[in-house]
C-alpha cells in the first residue's frame, strides 16, 4: 500500500501512538505490554505498541513525528514541574497549533488504519 499522504510506494511501520509514548510508560526496563482488542482471541505483546505498515512513507511520518516530539518534551516538562495535584502552573511558551496538530496526527493515523482500534472521524 501507498503513502496515503504523499503517494510514495515505500512505506514503513508508522506506530500508531509515538514509540516514545510508549516507553514513557514502562516502569521498567525490558517491560513489555500486551494488546488486546474485542474479537481477538489473545493478546499481542508489544515494545513498541501498536503500528501500521501501509500507512505512512517515512518522510511524512517524520513530519507527524515532529509534533509528536514536542507535545513529549511538553510533556516530559509538566511532569518534571510535580505541581499538585488540581494545581496550576506556567510553561511558557506552549505552541497550541503543534499541539492541535499532534492530537490530530493521531486521530488521523487511527482513523485510516486497518489495526484494530480503528476510529471514524467522519468525511
Amino acid at each position: 500500500m501507498a503513502c496515503l499522504i504523499c503517494g510514495e510506494a515505500k512505506t514503513i511501520e508508522a506506530h500508531l501512538i509515538p514509540k516514545a509514548f510508549v516507553a514513557e510508560v514502562k516502569t521498567e526496563r525490558g517491560e513489555q505490554h500486551l494488546i488486546l482488542h474485542k474479537g481477538e482471541e489473545r493478546p499481542r505483546v508489544s515494545n513498541t505498541g501498536v503500528y501500521d505498515r501501509g500507512i505512512l512513507c517515512g518522510p511524512c511520518d517524520s513530519i507527524l513525528g515532529g509534533h509528536e516530539d514536542y507535545a513529549l518534551e511538553l510533556l516530559r516538562e509538566l511532569r518534571k514541574a510535580k505541581a499538585p495535584s488540581g494545581g496550576m502552573f506556567t510553561v511558557d511558551p506552549i505552541d497550541g497549533d503543534r499541539m492541535v496538530r499532534f492530537a490530530a496526527g493521531i486521530a488521523w493515523k487511527y482513523a485510516v488504519t486497518t489495526q484494530p482500534g480503528r476510529i471514524d472521524i467522519g468525511p
